[in-house]
């Protein structure tokens, strides 16, 4: 009897761990954060963070297997977000544009492919690991260049040493979002 009994236990306590699209559905407070590597096909190689995302993630259910992330940052823009869910876990791929700092007065606005995989934990706390692949076009790279004072914006020629044209490549594969249901 105690053996029936213990398997029953352990049978409930599984059922009750399961995860469902309903478990994803809320609200939550996020911060995103991580770094962008550009880097030419042959020499030039920058690491540099990316600007830190806060706001709020209202995940809603689409379907049974289908959720969209409505992604408010702080002080910028809305994002939606097509996903699928499939038992703990979700995943997504989207474009976005990416500001792309090559130093502290030059930053370029890139189109990259997001892909995103996020878990569940505890049935409150996202945590979403993003990677970026996008490239500029082969011979101009859209840029600003600012200060305190002024901002310029233009378009350069991407002249290396040898006189040509280099495709600047964007990656980045530690870009986290920690997310936390509110309550």
């Amino acid at each position: 009897m105690k053996k029936i009994l213990s398997f029953v236990a352990v049978l409930a306590l599984a059922a009750c761990t399961k995860t469902s699209i309903g478990d994803f559905t809320a609200v939550y407070s996020f911060k995103t954060s991580g770094g962008l590597t550009m880097a030419t096909e042959d020499t030039l190689s920058v690491y540099r963070p990316l600007q830190t995302e806060t706001g709020w993630i209202n995940i809603v259910k689409e379907s049974d297997d289908k959720v969209s992330l409505v992604k408010n940052v702080s002080g910028g823009t809305v994002i939606v977000i097509p996903a699928s869910i499939s038992g703990d876990s979700l995943f997504y791929t989207y474009n976005r544009k990416v500001a792309a700092y090559i130093t502290e007065t030059v930053n370029a606005t890139v189109d990259v492919v997001v892909s995103g995989k996020g878990r569940l934990y505890r049935s409150s706390t996202l945590v979403i690991n993003e990677s970026y692949r996008g490239v500029t076009p082969a011979d101009t790279l859209a840029y600003e260049v600012f200060n305190k004072d002024f901002r310029i914006t233009t378009e350069i020629p991407l002249v290396f040493g040898d006189n040509e044209y280099r495709k600047i490549l964007v990656s980045g594969d530690n870009i986290t979002t920690a997310a936390e249901k509110n309550k």
